[in-house]
């Protein structure tokens, strides 16, 4: 946006001529500055094209400082309210005294789940700033708080989350401002396939629940992948495990979460902890994989040799689809197995589920028709 100086073809007695240059979003437009405006913003017909040109270069710069002037006083008055948002609803005080005595008392100040509880405190933060209710409105006016979930095309997990923590705030603020207080409840029914269908139609209808990693997937790609982040993925489709059980096994301390046993058929069983089962005893939260398979017995020999990494989620949507996570490789078990003739009910064990239904749900490709041919025999 600005001022131009057009030289003319040198058969015209002017010299040159001044354009305007604006724009209206990514369409410009040029207009010609008649004659008798030129004195009133600077400039004479008189001028030579080296003066128009030093005239331009001032006058646009001159523009371009009022234009930054503008920005910033929009910027500090935007930042003024933002504070007496904050002061009127998130008082710093007290936010302090929450994050520090209540929220993260109990977290160590690296881990990785505080990181995501602060990012998810953040996010809750925001929200509450933007709607500007007072915790005893929460209630009756929560559907102004879903419509703003639907309009940032959160997805019904990620509302949880921050439900969770404005709730959390909410009746921390309400014992210290001796105030009322009614909980935010979680979105039903309509309003939840409505949160559900904004987040859908913005990630172009996909779930972002991972697709199947097959083992033929992944030996299509092991030359273009590190031979420890092939591994990981081996162990992870071979062996149905999540994701936080295969990097536990690559830590140091790693030998305490499996270990290997025979049965009295002479077939070995690799022993799993669950990091995820915390309801539950610890001695409880192990889970017996039968090594039935060369390729799981090829397992073993990465998992006692320690050398295996999580790929990032670039690499996976890199090398396999742009919906294959980390969690692909356990997408893929129950089907794996089930072609090579194993069990239902023992598939679900083995990925450690407590119920036969949630396999089945979650875990079982709909798409894939897996059976057993009958015999010749049979009449």
């Amino acid at each position: 946006m600005g001022y131009v100086i057009k030289a003319l073809p040198k058969n015209k007695t002017r010299k040159w001529k001044l354009q305007h240059v604006s724009y209206a979003g990514d369409v410009s437009k040029t207009t010609d500055i008649p004659e008798k405006n030129m004195p009133g913003i600077g400039f004479s017909p008189d001028m030579t094209i080296e003066q128009a040109r030093v005239r331009r270069d001032q006058i646009n710069a001159q523009e371009h400082l009022k234009r930054q002037e503008s920005r910033r006083v929009k910027i500090i008055e935007k930042l003024l309210h933002e504070e007496l948002v904050q002061d009127a609803f998130l008082p710093s005080a007290l936010v302090k005294d929450f994050e520090e005595n209540h929220l993260f008392e109990r977290m160590d100040k690296e881990s990785a789940k505080r990181n995501k509880v602060a990012s998810h405190w953040r996010a809750a933060k925001r929200v509450l700033c933007k709607l500007q209710l007072d915790g005893s409105e929460w209630y009756e006016r929560r559907g102004r708080f879903y419509d703003f979930f639907s309009s940032q095309a959160f997805s019904p997990s990620y509302v949880q989350k921050i439900i969770t923590l404005v709730n959390r705030w909410g009746r921390y603020e309400a014992r210290k401002s001796k105030r009322f207080f009614e909980p935010l409840p979680l979105p039903t029914h309509k309003e939840l396939q409505t949160i559900a269908d904004a987040y859908f139609d913005e990630n172009d209808g996909e779930s972002f629940e991972s697709a199947p990693l097959t083992p033929k997937m992944l030996e299509s790609k092991r030359s273009a992948i590190d031979s420890e982040l092939a591994d990981w993925l081996f162990l992870s489709v071979w062996l149905g495990l999540r994701p936080s059980e295969v990097d536990l096994m690559a830590k140091p301390t790693g030998k305490s979460t499996w270990w290997t046993d025979s049965d009295d058929k002479g077939v070995e069983i690799l022993y799993v902890y669950q990091p995820k089962l915390k309801s539950i005893a610890r001695p409880k939260r192990v889970k017996a994989i039968p090594i039935l398979f060369p390729e799981q017995t090829a397992c073993l020999k990465i998992i006692r040799d320690g050398k295996f990494r999580r790929p990032l989620a670039k690499t996976t949507k890199h090398h396999f689809g742009p919906n294959v996570t980390t969690y692909g490789g356990r997408k893929g078990f129950t089907d794996l197995m089930l072609s090579k003739g194993q069990d239902f009910i023992h598939i679900s064990r083995w990925l450690g589920h407590t119920t036969v239904d949630r396999t089945l749900k979650n875990y079982k490709d709909k798409l894939i028709a897996n059976y057993t041919l009958p015999s010749k025999d049979a009449a």
